[in-house]
């Protein structure tokens, strides 16, 4: 075989090409034909390079071996590399130490270097770290930079050598002067990190750069890095691109991974996700743990790929395996989901802790929350604030807000209304939807805050926009209430609405009650129930007692107590007051289910002591009538006491009247009055006809018909029957009121409605003595009947004697009929009917 020589007396490379035109070595034109016997080592390299190029790798291998046999150093140390890594021969770690250990000893300072990384590695030989430092030295004194770098990085490390970041940052700048990439590269990241040298992004940007012009791939990743944070150089989101491109082509997995994340992101390129999945699989099929994760997290969300949770689970396993602390905890989430794996807690909290003992604030918090629920260890409040401790020292949104309420609550630390008030404004600050709400509660309620509707409802609408729901409906109910933000009805209702679209079950009652009320909307009792049905359904305590009621009352429903009392009991459960104070009732009244005043009490008390004012009410008339339990009239004058100082109507009656008689209390008419006086101005009949007769007496306070009048008339308008009988008292007589026989009339006729025998007597009269109607003595009869079939005794006597005049015909006289009238109806015999 011919094989050619370039002529240039310099250069030395061979060819078996004769139509080679260029020298590739020196750009030498002329070639001369050369026997084998002149080749040199050199020149058999020259041609096995070219035989492997052209894929001929028996020739390839032939002609290295020539060379080696030629005891040329570089070809020795080059099949020592080919055995290293499988190249033309199989592989042989040992065969491969044992041929670089022969171009060391033929003074190849690359020898002593590889041989120095076999030991360090433990590859072919067994592991030395000190004969790695050897070899390394010996190649670092034939002034190799490659060795040199290496003998920087045992001094970093402290491998073989005691660590000294000032020895690693000499040797690393010996070798960088010499031009030696990695060196440059090496010693940009000390600058960089401050290692061994000033910290120095100048610097840094500097030896990168050096780097970099000779296409290093990890300097090309790192200038890339310092160009996306413009750290050293003026930010770039464009250069940064461009560098990471570079790098990302020359095969370096965390440049891969840094391109793929700017196609995710839209940095510096224009988004593209398919890109992002291309250079996320290339970095991820070399290991790169964080492409892993990256990777993964794009099949759980079905980005760009379509979503796959067991080939996430896959790829988070493997970056898990390599301990990226990100990929245990994604991992750690999805055996606590159950998302591509079998739900297993144990798992759950090993991966979780794994990721957590590495600093992973994230998984911080959710070991946190393992321990604050008891979910796979065993519940601890004190282990529970340690994670969420060490999370939100970094500033995790999350772990702050989760210890903040730790420190409200007093849970596995001490309560600490302030520290957690400052805990919220941290997580607030990082723009955390649920802290942002919370310190607008704390505004709202001037919690270690100057108290601000103003900054509450701004908080409650910043964490609304971030889609954060109880955020949306606190500030709905502001703009509903006009609290810190002008009333607006239907901006109220567009956020009820957004929230109840994420079923925040408070936001959906609230639309029920729209419907209920027919507020913005059409009145449908239907639509009501079916949002009282889904909050209820989603545990909603009030919805759930809402629910209930419209069912006892068949409202949009048809009706059913059964149905009734199985919601409020749930709603009650919950330790709704309403709803226990309703299912109380039930029990009393018989309602959907057997009657059982133990129940009734039971409930009672629960609603009572969350201060639910009905509820107390009806305790405190259960002790003052001895229903359910002993009579005890002081604990009667305790519980209507507790419902009248929250402004309840028939509480403060029921008090007043305690007052009045001394029962259960020392008797104070002028306290009576007061209290008859507020419940009767919050609407409550009783009241207002107690205090009607008060007035008319003058019991605790001056008497005055004229006021008599008046609470009678307004305790008669709601149907009050002993209200509407002294309203026709005072009209018959002229009291507080011009005398009308017809207004009295009406207002007896009202009375008798209600059963009022009294009333009905009164209307014989007056029928019998034809006064503000026309004489009927049959009416007259009629009536008498009705009232003595009560046991009116006047109307006994009445009946009696008009049904005697009938039978013998007298025709009595009218004015000693009303003179009589007038004796029987005098003011203190009739007025407390």
């Amino acid at each position: 075989m011919e094989f050619y020589r370039c002529d240039s007396p310099d250069c030395g490379f061979v060819t078996d090409d004769p139509d080679l035109e260029v020298c590739p070595e020196c750009g030498g034109t002329l070639f001369i034909p050369v026997e084998e016997e002149y080749i040199s080592g050199y020149g058999w390299m020259c041609l096995s390079d070219q035989a492997h190029d052209k894929g001929d790798d028996e020739k390839a291998l032939q002609y290295l071996n020539t060379a080696v046999e030629q005891d040329y150093p570089p070809a020795v140390y080059r099949l020592g590399v080919y055995y290293l890594r499988g190249i033309l021969v199989e592989q042989d770690a040992a065969k491969a130490a044992e041929c670089f250990r022969e171009a060391g000893e033929k003074e190849d300072p690359s020898g002593w270097c590889a041989l120095g990384q076999l030991y360090q590695q433990g590859d072919g030989v067994e592991q030395d770290l000190a004969k790695a430092v050897e070899y390394y030295q010996m190649a670092a004194e034939a002034e190799y930079a490659p060795a040199i770098c290496c003998l920087g990085l045992c001094y970093e490390t402290g491998e073989g050598v005691p660590q000294s970041w000032e020895d690693a940052t000499r040797l690393y700048r010996q070798s960088a002067d010499m031009g030696y990439a990695r060196a440059q590269c090496n010693l940009g990241w000390c600058y960089e990190f401050g290692k061994g040298v000033p910290q120095s992004w100048k610097d840094a940007v500097y030896w990168y750069s050096s780097a970099a012009d000779q296409e290093d791939p990890r300097a090309l990743c790192n200038l890339g890095l310092c160009y996306e944070k413009g750290a050293g150089v003026e930010q770039s989101w464009g250069k940064a691109v461009r560098l990471y491109e570079a790098s990302a082509q020359r095969g370096y997995a965390p440049a891969q991974c840094n391109l793929a994340w700017c196609y995710e992101a839209g940095e510096g390129v224009k988004k593209d996700q398919a890109m992002a999945i291309k250079w996320y699989s290339a970095a991820a099929e070399q290991d790169d743990a964080r492409a892993q994760c990256n990777l993964g997290l794009c099949y759980e969300r079905g980005d760009g790929v379509e979503q796959d949770m067991a080939r996430a689970v896959a790829l988070y396993r493997r970056s898990a395996g390599q301990g990226y602390s990100p990929s245990q905890c994604n991992l750690g989430w999805c055996y606590e989901a159950g998302e591509g794996v079998e739900q297993s807690w144990p798992e759950a909290i090993r991966w979780y802790t794994a990721s957590a003992e590495q600093g992973y604030a994230r998984a911080q918090c959710n070991l946190g929350w393992c321990y604050e629920s008891g979910q796979g260890v065993p519940q601890s409040w004190e282990e529970a604030v340690k994670w969420y401790g060490r999370a939100a020292g970094q500033g995790d949104p999350r772990a702050l807000y989760n210890l903040g309420w730790c420190y409200e609550y007093g849970k596995g630390i001490g309560r600490n209304l302030e520290e957690a008030v400052r805990l919220y404004q941290g997580a607030s600050m990082r723009n955390y939807p649920p802290a942002v709400c919370r310190l607008g509660l704390c505004y709202e309620n001037g919690e270690y805050v100057e108290q601000s509707w103003e900054k509450a409802a701004e908080l409650y609408l910043q964490s609304a926009r971030a889609g954060y729901a109880p955020g949306m409906c606190n500030y709905a109910w502001c703009a509903e209430n006009g609290k810190g933000t002008p009333e607006d009805q239907k901006e109220a209702f567009q956020w009820f609405s957004k929230a109840a679209e994420q079923d925040f079950p408070r936001a959906v009652c609230r639309l029920g009650l729209y419907y209920e009320e027919g507020q913005l909307v059409e009145q449908n009792w239907e639509k009501a129930v079916e949002y009282y049905r889904r909050s209820a359904e989603m545990d909603y305590a009030p919805g759930a007692c809402n629910l209930g009621w419209c069912c006892e009352m068949g409202k949009g429903t048809p009706r059913d107590l059964k149905e009734a009392v199985k919601w409020y009991h749930k709603s009650a459960e919950q330790g709704y007051a309403r709803a226990q104070c309703n299912l109380a009732y039930c029990y009393e009244a018989a309602v959907g289910v057997e009657k059982s005043m133990t129940e009734a009490i039971y409930w009672y008390t629960k609603s009572a002591e969350q201060g639910y004012p009905r509820a107390q009410c009806n305790l405190a008339y259960c002790y003052d009538e001895g229903q359910g339990v002993e009579v005890d009239k002081e604990t009667a004058v305790h519980w209507y006491t507790m419902a009248a100082e929250q402004g309840y109507p028939r509480a403060q009656c029921n008090l007043g009247y305690c007052y009045e008689t001394g029962e259960g209390v020392k008797q104070d008419l002028q306290e009576a009055a007061r209290l008859y006086g507020l419940a009767a101005e919050g609407g409550d009949p009783c009241a207002q006809c107690n205090l009607a007769n008060f007035y008319a007496s003058g019991t605790g306070v001056d008497q005055d018909l004229g006021k008599a009048f008046y609470w009678y008339e307004r305790s008669a308008r709601q149907g009050n029957q002993r209200g509407l009988f002294n309203a026709g008292d005072c009209c018959e007589f002229g009291k507080g009121t011009d005398q009308d026989y017809g207004r009295a009339r009406s207002f007896y006729e009202k009375a008798a409605d209600a059963g009022s025998a009294a009333a009905m007597f009164r209307l014989g009269r007056l029928y019998e003595n034809g006064q503000g109607v026309d004489a009927d003595q049959a009416a007259a009869l009629t009536w008498y009947e009705k009232a003595a079939g009560l046991g009116n005794e006047e109307a006994k006597n009445a009946f009696s004697r008009l049904k005697k005049d009938r039978r013998t015909g007298a025709c009595p006289d009218r004015k000693k009929a009303e003179k009589k009238a007038g004796k029987k109806g005098g003011f203190w015999g009739r007025f407390f009917h």
